[in-house]
């Protein structure tokens, strides 16, 4: 009886650490496939990373005649690098200025956004993300992000590579 219900437990352990162990080499193997065909997102000889003074020369091109932003944030990682401004309470005006500053840079080409509030760009490897949005505090923010990710929708797109769909 004792070496029945201890057959009874290895049989439930295996059927909940199967499963598991069966979507970790699913999971790996999807990665794998991924990298496989499409070798350029990984290989670090392609990467075309700008510094955080080059971008901070572009979003301030894209943001001239707007008044000093209310935040600033800077991010700096192997696979990521960005600038993010902030703006409180925008006016209409500001984000017609900004507007008019990315068609005049003639450089940027709209790509398809997640949300209504939202517009996205690219610039080769680029991105350029403009978000009308709240704040944590209710408050009407305006959120201007300028940036390049290794795997990102512009690097994709500039290796003729799909992005997910939204």
């Amino acid at each position: 009886m004792k070496r029945f219900i201890k057959l009874i437990k290895i049989v439930a352990s295996l059927v909940f650490v199967v499963p598991i162990i069966v979507f970790i080499v699913s999971t790996n193997y999807i990665q794998y496939v991924y990298k496989k065909e499409n070798p350029e997102l990984f290989d670090h000889s392609l990467y075309d990373k700008p510094s955080i003074e080059e971008l901070s020369v572009m979003l301030d091109d894209l943001t001239k005649n707007l008044p000093p932003p209310s935040r600033e944030s800077q991010y700096k990682k192997d696979v990521l690098i960005s600038i993010i401004r902030i703006y409180d309470e925008p006016e209409e005006k500001i984000m017609q200025t900004l507007i008019d500053n990315i068609e005049n840079a003639h450089v940027w080409k709209k790509i398809e956004s997640t949300s209504k509030n939202e517009m996205r760009f690219c610039n080769e490897q680029l991105a350029l993300e403009v978000d009308k949005e709240n704040d944590y505090q209710d408050k009407e923010a305006l959120m201007v992000s300028i940036g390049w990710e290794d795997t990102g929708d512009c690097r994709k797109l500039y290796f003729n590579i799909e992005p997910e769909k939204p």
